[in-house]
């Protein structure tokens, strides 16, 4: 879906819209990426689980609130596998990058 971005005076709030189909959401991890740039680093943040979608089978909206630290263009959306202490590398074919 359409992801949504806020901008208030110091943060951005970004809400996106996550289809999971068969998935169970405890098996999934969405996460706004940036990659690094300059002299800053590559970013990770995790969005918390929010409302189920109105009308979607397992939707669910997620949502982050981010420092204004770079431009909200610097970050994606992504859905990661889930599993306590595993490191996902970038080129993993079981990430869902946004489009």
């Amino acid at each position: 879906g359409e992801w949504q971005v806020e901008e208030t005076a110091d943060a951005w709030l970004v809400r996106v819209p996550v289809y999971l189909d068969d998935l169970a959401a405890e098996a999934v991890a969405v996460e706004l990426y940036a990659a690094a740039r300059g002299d800053a680093a590559g970013e990770r943040h995790a969005m918390a689980r929010g409302e189920a979608l109105s009308g979607a089978v397992n939707g669910y909206a997620y949502q982050a609130r981010l420092a204004k630290a770079r431009p909200i263009a610097d970050y994606t959306p992504r859905v990661v596998p889930a599993l306590a202490g595993a490191r996902v590398p970038l080129e993993m074919a079981n990430i869902l990058w946004y489009r």
